[in-house]
């Protein structure tokens, strides 16, 4: 086989990484497709994804006319590099090589070769190119990574062809791995025999920034709605996630982007109703709308069209789906779950509040109990603060980018000890750049692209890989970021299924996760800045204090309603909410949102208030008086009522939890003992069954005395010091009379 000398590609270098969609993530994605004018040429399958001696090489793709005129006489090559890349150092000058650097040969034996002929402005064409292994033009079958294109000669509009120069190009990597062993290989074999494999483990972000108001209801449900519909971004991932061909994977979840997929499938927002109040004046309608309300029964929720097909909208019917898809997805998936709303712990370890820390992971648990699942808690830290990072709990799995630390490479393995002050802490760490897929021209970032640098990087790593009984296996991590998406109809490109190969290991990120005290882990050190531009400085303090707020409120509303658990999780969910990263460029917004769900709840507390008599006096040492509970809500309570006095002398009895219910008062006398004399005043707080004050205090005045004994015994002497007289009276008219008679 002869091949031409080309160029292989045309085009500016590979572009830079774009911002992330979701601010809380640390990897980024690739993404463009400099390709303007001209013929833009797609690869979008490659089978097999490694070279194999007996197998031909079938490459597919398409040619799409980027011009206002036609292109004619469109012929398509096979291009293979002769001899392989066997570094990782050769694969990354390769990568970032400019787009129409010599890359190998083309293959223009006859019945090798396309031919398309003419393609009018804006039309796309499809190609396939089958090649006999024999015919690739391989000096030697030697292990390594093997550079692969396409080339497209086309005559244009003013009848100029060149030959040499190709028209439209796209590349990308082919690894031959050795998998015999020398002394029973047959000729044309790869030489040599596979000593070690790569684990690699793939992990799939599902989530979004989530906003929700005091209401309940769900900010920025159009970009959702967006992500989840069929061609959006999250649907891409799980239908290439679904067709894993064998190799586990593992599902990085936020499940408060699931509740917010839930409220638009079932249409129902707010608190969990019959149980607790919604904001104040709000209906006690509808089911609960959080999973947590559910109590972890999964039967409970939207399973696909199935359910309520026949009344439910449009965006209820995606909402359904997906979660459908996820399900599915998620049954045979390792599961990481991140703290609820994509809680910042770097904010929260520096303001010392361990407690929103727990309660983001509690939450987080329960509300993915509610679909069934359970998973291992893990942060990926915008901002990388190693002290702050050393205080966190050791149980929350960190995963970091390659651009956040220092120290490190992919030969490094994804297990490594971050360097804290105070000790060391286990991480994972993911190269950023493996989602930049291959060379351009592009897109790179292609499910294909991205395929075979996996394999091309599992391959240099397991061939590099001399094992010892000190040695570690060779390992790699793909986190892929909140930034990329695969595309729709990606199925062609196999990506899971295509990285089944016999070097590879399909593992999870948990297995890869390194021991404390493991002698043979890389350290790392965290990358300068802390605080990367564009991220925002942590968390205020202030956010964190009303954070705080809202869950005791909460608390509080929870027991004197009896919503027990199902509505504490509700509101601890917003509470949670308030600490997730994305809130680092806007925390004025965070606050607005705090404070409003702070005053949603007061005013519910409010609603349930008590009265007394301005003023109470008492006729002696001990008496009764009324005080009376109103229940505002539409809903039962149980409350009661505690006293304090100024002068601490005074032996009031507080009115144990009574139940009112909704829109109905009650009134209860209170007994009172007054050892001293004097005026004081006097506060009557409600209280919840836990004991817990709430809402506005009465304030009374209460007058107590002892004189009462000393006036009646006054007038007791009185009266018989008047009876006395008149005795007195009567028994000098009896005797006057016969005084006068002998006179």
């Amino acid at each position: 086989m002869l091949g031409l000398l080309g160029l292989l590609l045309v085009g500016p270098a590979p572009a830079q990484a774009a911002a992330p969609v979701r601010r809380s993530g640390p990897l980024v994605s690739s993404g463009g497709d400099p390709v303007t004018t001209g013929l833009r040429v797609l690869m979008t399958s490659i089978s097999p994804s490694s070279l194999t001696p007996s197998s031909p090489v079938t490459v597919t793709g398409s040619i799409q006319n980027l011009d206002a005129s036609a292109w004619t006489d469109l012929k398509v090559y096979l291009v293979m590099g002769s001899t392989p890349l066997t570094s990782a150092e050769a694969l990354h000058d390769e990568l970032t090589s400019p787009a129409d650097s010599y890359s190998g040969d083309r293959i223009i034996d006859p019945g090798l070769f396309a031919e398309l002929g003419d393609l009018p402005p804006g039309a796309s064409r499809a190609y396939t190119l089958q090649v006999p292994f024999g015919s690739l033009g391989l000096l030697a079958p030697t292990p390594g990574v093997y550079p692969i294109g396409v080339h497209v000669i086309a005559t244009d509009s003013h009848g100029i062809r060149n030959p040499v120069e190709a028209t439209g190009r796209a590349r990308s990597f082919i690894p031959l791995m050795p998998t015999v062993d020398p002394a029973s290989r047959q000729p044309g074999q790869p030489t040599g025999q596979l000593l070690s494999t790569t684990s690699l483990s793939v992990v799939l972000p599902v989530r979004d920034p989530v906003v929700r108001s005091a209401d309940g209801s769900y900010e920025d449900t159009a970009a959702i709605l967006a992500d989840i519909s069929p061609g959006g971004r999250l649907r891409n991932l799980l239908d290439l996630a679904g067709s894993t061909g064998g190799v586990s994977i593992s599902l990085l979840v936020d499940p408060a982007f699931l509740d917010a997929v839930r409220t638009l499938a079932t249409g129902e927002t707010g608190p969990p109703s019959g149980r607790a109040g919604g904001p104040a004046g709000s209906p006690a309608t509808g089911a609960p709308t959080s999973p947590a309300a559910s109590g972890g029964t999964a039967s409970t929720l939207p399973t696909g069209t199935d359910t309520g097909a026949n009344s439910a909208s449009a965006p209820q019917l995606v909402a359904q789906n997906f979660l459908a898809a996820f399900r599915a997805v998620a049954s045979h998936s390792t599961l990481l779950v991140e703290g609820y709303g994509g809680s910042d712990l770097v904010s929260l370890s520096l303001a010392g509040d361990r407690g929103l820390m727990h309660v983001a992971r509690r939450i987080s648990a329960h509300s993915l109990a509610a679909y069934g699942f359970s998973g291992a808690a893990v942060s990926t830290p915008v901002a990388v603060d190693a002290a702050a990072l050393g205080d966190v709990h050791p149980r929350s799995l960190q995963l970091l980018g390659s651009d956040q630390v220092k120290g490190w490479t992919l030969t490094d393995g994804p297990g490594a000890l971050l360097r804290t002050g105070g000790g060391a802490l286990p991480v994972l760490i993911a190269d950023s750049s493996l989602v930049q897929g291959g060379p351009a021209p592009g897109p790179t970032d292609t499910p294909l692209q991205v395929r075979q640098r996996l394999l091309s990087e599992t391959a240099l790593l397991a061939l590099g890989h001399q094992p010892t009984s000190e040695a570690v296996a060779p390992s790699l991590l793909f986190f892929p970021g909140d930034s990329w998406d695969p595309g729709a109809g990606q199925q062609a490109a196999e990506f899971l299924p295509g990285l089944a190969a016999s070097w590879i290991t399909a593992t999870n990120p948990l297995a890869q996760t390194p021991g404390r005290a493991d002698p043979t882990t890389h350290m790392v050190a965290a990358a300068a800045p802390a605080v990367p531009a564009g991220i925002g400085a942590p968390l205020p303090a202030e956010l964190l204090a009303a954070a705080g707020s809202i869950r005791r409120r909460a608390a509080k509303l929870a027991s004197l309603t009896g919503g027990g658990h199902e509505l504490l999780d509700y509101y601890e969910q917003s509470a949670a909410l308030l600490t997730g990263a994305h809130w680092r460029t806007d925390p004025v917004g965070a606050q607005a949102v705090a404070q409003a769900t702070a005053s949603a709840l007061s005013a519910q507390l409010d609603r349930v208030s008590v009265t007394s008599p301005d003023f109470v006096t008492l006729s002696s040492s001990s008496g009764r008086f009324p005080v009376t509970i109103t229940n505002g809500l539409d809903r039962p309570v149980t409350v009661g009522v505690s006293f304090d006095d100024d002068s601490g002398i005074l032996q009031i009895d507080d009115v144990r939890p009574i139940a009112i219910p909704p829109h109905q008062s009650e009134t209860t006398t209170v007994d009172v003992n007054a050892p001293g004399i004097g005026v004081t005043g006097v506060t009557a707080s409600l209280v919840t069954p836990a004991g817990q004050s709430f809402g506005t205090p009465a304030t009374f005045t209460l007058r107590s005395s002892v004189v009462g004994v000393v006036i009646w015994i006054a007038m007791g002497a009185a009266a018989a010091f008047m009876l006395l007289v008149i005795v007195r009276r009567v028994v000098r008219r009896v005797r006057s009379p016969r005084a006068a008679r002998p006179a």
